[in-house]
């Protein structure tokens, strides 16, 4: 016979021997009542939730009563196989993207500074420059162009360089970091805001035309801007930072070169004075301004 609580209608099996008017008390939400018979025998029955506590005996003369018992509900032993295979399918899966993701960084040790340097120590900079144009809409503006060439016997993509300007204490006024490909007229630095200078320096369509699979002796150019710091601009330095090979990426490193500037580094140089004489004679083909690179020391004026 199943009975009910009345308080939370929870369901269990009364065992045989338990006689009407025994107290007892529901396990669920522990209320006290005694035993109707003819009220349990007239509610119809109904499967219990499985894992719900019984009910016991709460004492006075149904103490040595045993505990009532809720029918088991089997669990079927296919959806038992099913939930395992599932569980093994996950974690095996998730193991295997994992080592997929972990299996190049076992594979291969972390460089050291001195691989780090030779990954871009055959990428030398030529006809570095550095000069002024009177900009329509955003005032003067400081111009560095020239030319990365790759010295390596395989192609290299992707060129990264740094360019920094300094005042006449030494302290950097202004450093970027900008990827090689793109060059720009000079009608366009002359006329084009900062804002849009910066968005065509940044193309990735022509970075990707141009900077991607450099053949060994191959160049690339390279050009970047600076808004005229209000602080005099005393010297310029020029350096490759980052290059990649075969779809590995080649991490960042400075290598100082000599006046060919192999090892991908520019030695500071004394910066153009910003006057009106540096006008270039043809408006598409600035004049240079910048010294000479020297060797590893920087050239202070």
């Amino acid at each position: 016979m199943e009975i009910s609580c009345p308080r939370c209608s929870s369901r269990f099996k009364l065992p045989a021997g338990v006689h009407a008017g025994a107290r007892l008390r529901c396990s669920v939400c522990q209320h006290v009542f005694r035993l109707d018979m003819e009220a349990d025998a007239a509610a119809p029955a109904a499967p219990s939730p499985a894992g719900a506590p019984d009910i016991s005996p709460s004492g006075g003369g149904s103490a040595g009563m045993p505990p009532l018992e809720m029918p088991a509900r089997k669990r079927s032993c296919l959806r038992r196989l099913c939930g395992g295979v599932l569980v093994l399918a996950l974690l095996g899966g998730a193991g295997a993207v994992g080592w997929q993701y972990m299996r190049p960084l076992l594979a291969k040790p972390p460089m050291t500074a001195g691989e780090q340097a030779d990954q871009i120590s055959s990428l030398a900079l030529t006809d570095v420059r550095q000069y002024y144009v009177d900009n329509d809409r955003s005032g003067r503006l400081l111009v560095i162009e020239g030319r990365v060439v790759n010295g390596f016997a395989a192609p290299r993509e992707m060129i990264e360089l740094e360019a920094s300007i300094y005042g006449p204490d030494k302290r950097t006024l202004k450093s970027r970091r900008f990827f090689a490909g793109v060059s720009l007229s000079f009608s366009l630095l002359k006329s084009m805001g900062m804002q849009e200078l910066e968005t065509l320096l940044s193309n990735k369509d022509e970075i990707l035309t141009n900077n991607m699979n450099v053949a060994s002796g191959g160049s690339v150019p390279f050009m970047t801007v600076f808004a005229a710091p209000s602080s005099p601009v005393a010297e310029f330095a020029v350096r490759v930072v980052g290059a990649r090979e075969g779809g590995q990426a080649a991490a960042s490193g400075t290598a100082l070169g000599t006046s060919a500037v192999p090892g991908g580094a520019l030695p500071a140089g004394k910066a153009a004075a910003p006057d009106t004489s540096a006008a270039p004679a043809a408006p598409d083909q600035p004049e240079p301004r910048t010294s000479t690179p020297q060797p590893a020391a920087p050239v202070r004026p």
